[in-house]
This record gives structure tokens, C-alpha cells and sequence, in this order.
């Protein structure tokens, strides 16, 4: 009899309609307590109050690392581009606290450091040449989804199982190479 001739809207203060593939939060006293995904949330009680809404799905970097240092002491360039999907009720609820604020630049720069840090250890494996090859290439994205998949556990993503999830976009040598190759190139045009 309480809500018969009350309309329950969106801003009500314990009832919420969430659009599709978002999660709700829902703070007390000023804290993350938990998330809901039903399509009705609902605050139970006066200490709880309602968070900002997250949406669930696909998130991706697309980054140009510098000075990748090779066996061979010669520094790439690598671009990386890598999709992953955010779930937050898969984080784990010591990350949920922080993630609340902002989940979109912590799952990149978590990301960003884990592509960084693989590939700098990766990449001293090998000798310039041999990052040119196809399967060294294939190799390396391999360990990048394997340590992506570790790293962003615990904050509610994981690699897609796409084929491309993550692809090595380009492989740069030092400029100094660069500027030779595009002189030659000019030259041999002209000629």
C-alpha cells in the first residue's frame, strides 16, 4: 500500500533501473559494500546509498612502447593493441574498493604496465632480425595474453578469446635506421 499510488523512478532513493551490461554500486557510510547487476537494484537499508554505475564489457589499449631494448643493443618501437573484457563483479573485493573511482584508467594503466614490463623481458631474448619473424612475433603475443590474463585477474578482466585479442601492430627500428631506409627509398625513386 506504501508505493500504490507512488511512481518508482530512476533516482529513487532505494530503488535503481539499471540499463543492460552495467553494474551497480552500492556504498555504505561513504564505502564500496557490494554491486548488483539485477535490472532492479535496491538499496536495503537507511545506511546504504547508491554508487556510481559501471558498465561491463570490452576495454582496449592500443599503445606505442619506446626503447625496447633487443640482445643485440639495438631500441624498437613496438605498437601493441590488446582487448580485454571487464567484468567488476569478477574483482576481487579488496581492488573493488579502488576501482569504484575510476575503473576505466586502472584497468589500462595495469594493462599498459603489464604489456610493458612482458615485452621488455621478452625482447631482450631475441636480436633485431629475429623480432621481424612471424612466429617470434606469434610467440610474443602468446606470453603477452599469458601475463595479461595473471595481471588483470584480480581486477575483474581477462583477455578476449578472439583471435586478434592481442596483435603486435609494428615493430619500429631507431630512427636513425628509419631515416636511411626512407633516404635509399627517395633515392632509388628518383633514379
Amino acid at each position: 500500500k506504501m508505493f500504490k499510488n507512488k511512481k518508482i523512478n530512476a533516482k529513487s532513493k532505494f530503488f535503481r533501473w539499471l540499463p543492460d551490461n552495467t553494474v551497480q554500486v552500492i556504498m555504505q557510510r561513504g564505502r564500496y559494500k557490494r554491486c548488483t547487476a539485477d535490472p532492479l537494484a535496491i538499496s536495503l537499508s537507511f545506511w546504504e546509498s547508491f554508487g556510481p554505475q559501471i558498465t561491463i564489457g570490452v576495454r582496449s589499449i592500443n599503445v606505442l612502447y619506446d626503447d625496447f631494448s633487443t640482445r643485440d643493443s639495438v631500441l624498437l618501437k613496438i605498437r601493441v593493441e590488446a582487448k580485454m573484457y571487464f567484468d567488476f563483479r569478477n574483482a576481487s573485493s579488496t581492488l573493488a574498493t579502488r576501482l569504484v573511482n575510476n575503473p576505466e584508467g586502472m584497468i589500462r594503466g595495469k594493462s599498459q604496465a603489464v604489456v610493458d614490463k612482458t615485452l621488455r623481458r621478452e625482447v631482450a631474448k631475441y636480436d633485431a632480425r629475429q623480432l621481424l619473424l612471424p612466429e617470434v612475433l606469434q610467440q610474443l603475443e602468446e606470453n603477452l595474453i599469458a601475463k595479461l590474463n595473471i595481471g588483470l585477474k584480480n581486477f575483474g578482466a581477462n583477455v578476449m578469446q578472439a583471435e586478434e585479442a592481442v596483435v603486435i601492430k609494428e615493430v619500429l627500428p631507431p630512427v636513425p635506421i628509419q631515416e636511411a631506409r626512407t633516404q635509399v627509398i627517395t633515392v632509388a625513386e628518383t633514379t
